[in-house]
């Protein structure tokens, strides 16, 4: 008779690189631990409007010139994102326990963080892409290639900066069919994807497909924004001590993995426009 033997136990096959998405793009700014209650907030200084003058004589023609009172302000409130584990503790170490919700967290938290970013996902994240009071391309264009170009061209008639395009990675096939889709040679940018005019694309998981305050797109057709930079303000993974979440009365141990944020673009314009899935 042959011996049966249970399956061997061992460790966790380790993970891949994480997926493409926000956290390619993002400029990661950095942390203080009072960011994770109060936030953050600045004066933007990349919104700049750059006007002409004549040239000629006489002086006086210079009281002409408009010059701009800067009073705009970006606000970001924090939120966090966060996994739990629950399992008996009997041959399951807690120290083997905290480390599977981080890398739980880990796996999941870009998704959950592109999801604040776009609608305040619930938790109160702020700025909010679909609650920014963007401003809707209007073109009679149908193809994703023209309605792309009326896109960055209306961003960067007002706008001097690379640019950031969000949009549901659902968008990815008929950006790709369009050749509309360019992997920087530099090492720099190796792990960031662009237009071929330089605007960086972020596809994300976590996105919606939905507009401006919150409005459905048509059949078809998924919403995109368009921001200047996005800073992240990302702080270190916090796991409580195991002892101070075990339940006694239930014997189970709970333990959790959770990482502040705060994210919000350098500037308060924001752009939408709707995207076709399909590709022409």
């Amino acid at each position: 008779m042959a011996a049966i033997y249970p399956p061997q136990h061992v460790d966790a096959p380790p993970a891949g690189p994480l997926r493409y998405g926000l956290f390619n793009v993002v400029q990661r700014a950095p942390w203080q631990d009072i960011m994770g209650v109060a936030g953050v907030q600045f004066e933007p200084d990349t919104c700049g409007v750059a006007r002409l003058y004549t040239a000629e004589c006489p002086p006086s023609n210079q009281n002409a010139k408009t010059f701009d009172t800067n009073n705009a302000t970006v606000t970001g409130a924090p939120f966090w994102a966060y996994s739990g584990v629950v399992c008996a503790p009997v041959g399951r170490p807690i120290s083997g326990q905290e480390q599977r919700a981080q890398r739980a967290l880990i796996s999941g938290e870009q998704t959950q963080v592109e999801a604040a970013l776009w609608n305040g996902a619930g938790v109160g994240a702020s700025p909010a892409l679909t609650l920014a009071g963007a401003t809707i391309v209007a073109t009679a264009t149908t193809t994703f290639g023209a309605r792309l170009a009326a896109l960055e061209e209306a961003f960067y008639s007002a706008y001097g900066y690379q640019g950031t395009i969000h949009v549901n990675t659902a968008a990815y096939g008929a950006a790709a069919f369009g050749n509309l889709i360019v992997r920087p040679d530099s090492p720099v940018m190796a792990a960031q994807l662009g237009t071929p005019l330089g605007s960086l694309w972020s596809f994300g998981a976590g996105y919606d497909i939905t507009g401006p305050a919150n409005a459905a797109p048509a059949a078809g057709s998924v919403w995109a924004f368009m921001t200047g930079a996005v800073s992240m303000w990302q702080g270190d993974i916090k796991v409580p001590p195991g002892e101070q979440t075990f339940n006694r009365i239930m014997n189970q141990a709970y333990v959790e993995a959770a990482r502040p944020y705060v994210v919000a673009p350098d500037c308060p314009q924001v752009l939408a426009i709707q995207l076709p899935l399909e590709a022409p």
